[in-house]
């Protein structure tokens, strides 16, 4: 009778569980946020104690009343393209095409260009720098990966960059890179992946990611999650392999690729991964029934997610930045492990070319 009970009580948490994420797939509710604001190709979006940033096709913008209101910063966007954004404190990092990387030391008021040490790409006599992808803050060090252009590291808040592409295994061709469990992973715009424990003099080369170019990274759980052009990856270190959990995503992977789900951003919120697809909308992973849910901008393409304050927030192609409320208590996802040690290594290499 004890055991049957015990089994009885098992489905009761497995069922509750699997109804609360349905419950939760139907009462989000998606609020255009970009009142009087016109913002497309929302690129990027990140979160401070008091602001919350986004990066458009027409400038980079800032709210601080959870997106009732933007204000545009004082950022010079002309013919640039901004690709990634990061921000802590008062300080808010820029990477662009063609034109580098710039600093705001005061909240976006004004910028200046932090370039030093970079190298130049040269099509038809024209110089300019590669796509910078990606710009990461561990410390008091910024890594900066610039697509076909090189890897750098500064640790003068990007007044000087050291190129290190030569001490990182194909760091030319570099696609994304993120911090976890006291590695460096690398992906490159092939199905290729890496990680480094050694700040990236030595390479350990990992099983394909099969599902395309890396777009964006996140940690559920302890584990490691990839959004990639194809799909989703999970990496499982008992096994050393990547696993897929695809089930509940549009349009699973079949022969023909332009049928795979393309995933551009996640976010995470409480137990719930979410991510951000390519005409799709949202969806959320329930790590419980390892099932994907459908919530909400279907039909829209979403380029950026984040989880800030209370709310997760959607930057879209042409329909500008969502809000839901979701009512789910947040959940540290900063890097773990040796990350802050591992990086002592690399200043005293950066030291030594000094």
């Amino acid at each position: 009778m004890q055991h049957r009970f015990c089994i009885l009580a098992v489905f009761f948490l497995i069922a509750v569980g699997t109804a609360c994420a349905q419950k939760l797939d139907l009462e989000v509710e998606w609020i255009r946020l970009d009142h009087g604001t016109r913002m497309h190709y929302v690129s990027a979006l990140k979160g401070t104690e008091r602001r919350l940033y986004a990066a458009t096709a027409g400038g980079i913008f800032f709210s601080e009343n959870d997106g009732v209101s933007w204000s545009p910063t004082g950022f010079d966007i002309g013919d640039k393209s901004v690709t990634t954004l990061t921000a802590t404190g008062n300080t808010v990092y820029v990477g662009t095409w063609r034109h580098g990387v710039f600093r705001s030391d005061d909240a976006g008021i004004t910028w200046k260009p932090v370039n030093d040490g970079f190298r130049f790409q040269e099509v038809g006599g024209e110089p300019f720098y590669g796509e910078v992808r990606r710009i990461l803050i561990i410390g008091d060090t910024t890594i900066s990966v610039m697509y076909h252009g090189g890897t750098y590291t500064s640790t003068d808040r990007g007044e000087t960059w050291h190129d290190i592409s030569g001490e990182w295994y194909v760091g030319n061709s570099i696609y994304a890179m993120t911090a976890f469990e006291g590695y460096l992973w690398t992906a490159m715009s092939i199905e290729w992946m890496a990680r480094s424990p050694d700040n990236g003099q030595t390479w350990q080369p990992l099983v394909n990611f099969q599902h395309g170019r890396v777009n964006d990274w996140a940690v559920l759980n302890g584990q490691l999650y990839v959004a990639g052009q194809k799909g989703v990856g999970r990496w499982n270190e008992t096994r050393q392999t990547w696993e897929y959990p695809m089930n509940g995503l549009p349009n699973v992977i079949s022969e023909d690729a332009n049928d795979s789900p393309y995933i551009s951003s996640f976010a995470v919120r409480g137990a719930h991964l979410f991510a951000g697809l390519d005409t799709h909308g949202v969806y959320f992973f329930d790590s419980l029934s390892e099932t994907w849910f459908t919530t909400g901008l279907q039909g829209v393409t979403v380029f950026s997610l984040i989880s800030h304050g209370e709310d997760i927030y959607a930057g879209t192609e042409e329909n500008g930045i969502y809000r839901a409320e979701l009512h789910i208590p947040p959940v540290s996802v900063r890097p773990q492990g040796k990350t802050g040690t591992t990086w002592a290594y690399m200043k005293r290499t950066i030291g030594k070319q000094d």
